[in-house]
């Protein structure tokens, strides 16, 4: 019998044998796009992910928290309106920057303190982005309910529920980390 020339798993950039199809290629560094999965298991694997990144949590990155924590009680202090939006979207906002850096721990980089700080501006921009269409598509579905049905409270439940639905719809479907192969 004669073994076969071509390798074991052979990686797409390189050509070079790896462990397995889902394997990182030790060669030339390539990854394969991560396969779409369910929902509820993306949400596993998040919560997992950013709890195992709070275990090794650096002193940087609790000063960046501390500091994004001080300003929300500051603004609520100053206007409890503001301060309650402002807090709402940085909740978000460090959420998606939780994901990125426990997605970059997991692929064994290390993300510096600018990368962490602009990771999160671009999440705050991104969650006050999908907040103010949301509350665009809560208002016209509240209106448009709410004259159709002359029912104040039937109007301002079907705007809630479409726009708790769009947000989440939006916020899922938009992985917090993507990496480029």
């Amino acid at each position: 019998m004669t073994e076969s020339l071509t390798p074991a798993n052979p990686c797409p950039h390189c050509g070079r044998s790896r462990i397995s199809l889902e394997a990182r290629c030790e060669s030339c560094g390539w990854r394969p796009e991560p396969t779409r999965t369910p929902a509820f298991l993306r949400v596993k694997t998040a919560v997992t992910t950013v709890s195992q990144a709070a275990l090794t949590i650096s002193i940087s990155s609790l000063m960046l928290v501390t500091t994004i924590f001080a300003v929300c009680v500051a603004i609520l202090a100053t206007n409890p309106i503001y301060g309650s939006v402002v807090s709402f979207i940085c909740c978000g906002a460090l959420w998606r920057t939780a994901l990125y850096v426990g997605y970059s721990k997991l692929y064994g980089e290390t993300v510096p303190v600018g990368d962490k700080i602009l990771a999160f501006l671009s999440s705050f921009l991104f969650v006050g982005l999908v907040a103010f269409s949301t509350l665009i598509l809560f208002v016209a579905v509240c209106v448009s309910t709410t004259l159709l049905s002359r029912n104040v409270w039937m109007g301002g439940f079907a705007g809630v529920l479409v726009a708790l639905l769009a947000a989440i719809a939006i916020l899922t479907l938009i992985p917090a980390y993507r990496k480029n192969p």
